[in-house]
């Protein structure tokens, strides 16, 4: 599995919109072959957000660069939103709850 995790600044005063914008590019992304789910982490204190999406193959999470870009810049630009970074994972290990 793949991963690719995004770091934003976003003004304080626009973290809710922009949560709600999020939520709709992640519909969009749901889509996309390849594409296992993610989460949206807001530090509300720091005014910061992390996406990370979960991908079954490098081969899928590369290709859905182009459209994740897009979608990250329609989900923050309104709101005066900063993309900080952008990084590529494999994931080495998954410590979330055993699925039963």
């Amino acid at each position: 599995m793949f991963s690719r995790v995004a770091r934003y600044k976003i003004p304080e005063e626009n973290l809710d919109e922009a949560v709600q914008a999020f939520g709709e590019a992640a519909e969009k992304l749901r889509e996309l072959n390849g594409s296992t789910g993610g989460y949206l982490l807001v530090d509300r204190d720091n005014c910061t957000a992390l996406t990370v999406t979960l991908w079954e193959s490098r081969v899928a999470m590369e290709a859905s660069e182009v459209h994740a870009s897009r979608l990250r810049s329609e989900a923050v630009a309104p709101y005066d939103g900063e993309i900080v970074a952008v990084d590529r994972c494999e994931v080495a290990l998954d410590f979330s709850e055993a699925k039963v």
